[in-house]
């Protein structure tokens, strides 16, 4: 299956569609490369491979006002809204179930990560996860970060794990300038 990658602005859509496929599955978008406004997920979301996410496997650029309702499933780097994010992801919320096989989940982004080497600032801001989690190096809010900062965010799901478990982050890693401000877990 291939990728469906988003180049343009999306605004105000919906998916009630299952999506199955391997590497930056979403249910809005495989890739965003543009700004995601105002969608929802209520398709369910399966991957066989890793970068897993109900609105965007990966996403480059801002995340706004965006909801999943669907499960996902995959090996790893899975979120309720992003799989793998820079940028913003802004007043997003997550109910969906999640569930990786391998590891690095998080209820809203699995992983803000290095490219090339180079820390990628992530800001997550105004979200909720009311989702179950389970997987290896799960966190409520994001799996692992080496660059997040994560502000005025709830996790009020359950967390169910092996290795690096948080109610807000899995693994907040040094080297970057990540921070948490106002962050609360529930659960």
């Amino acid at each position: 299956m291939p990728q469906v990658s988003i180049i343009m602005p999306v605004y105000n859509c919906e998916n009630y569609g299952t999506v199955k496929g391997t590497s930056q599955i979403g249910g809005i978008a495989g890739v965003a490369s543009n700004t995601v406004e105002g969608c929802t997920n209520y398709g369910r979301v399966e991957s066989t491979s890793y970068i897993v996410g109900g609105i965007a496997g990966n996403s480059l650029k801002l995340i706004e006002n965006c909801v999943n309702e669907g499960t996902i499933i995959g090996k790893g780097n899975i979120g309720g809204i992003a799989g793998n994010a820079i940028n913003k992801v802004i007043n997003c919320k997550n109910t969906g179930e999640i569930n990786g096989s391998v590891d690095i989940i998080g209820g809203i982004v699995g992983v803000n990560p290095l490219e090339e080497n180079v820390f990628q600032e992530l800001i997550i801001e105004n979200s909720i996860n009311e989702g179950k989690i389970t997987g290896k190096k799960s966190g409520g809010i994001i799996g692992k970060s080496y660059d997040a900062i994560i502000k005025e965010c709830v996790n009020k799901g359950e967390i169910t794990g092996a290795g690096v478990i948080g109610g807000i982050a899995g693994g907040l890693l040094s080297g970057g300038g990540g921070a948490a401000d106002m962050v609360l877990n529930e659960k």
